[in-house]
């Protein structure tokens, strides 16, 4: 009993500060120019632009 006490108590100890969730890493808000925009250009545009469409 004393030697599950001596390993269990020790990890009981430790283990919520392992568990801690990380702070969230700041990001830049989203600029559809600087974000959104090339994807759509480079994924949509090039069959639903306005010189053709094709559904």
């Amino acid at each position: 009993m004393k030697r599950l006490l001596n390993t269990l108590v020790p990890a009981l100890l430790a283990g919520p500060g392992t568990t801690l969730p990380l702070p969230a890493e700041e990001t830049a808000p989203v600029d559809f120019e600087r974000d959104i925009r090339p994807i759509i250009a480079e994924k949509c545009a090039i069959c639903h632009g306005p010189d053709e469409q094709k559904g």
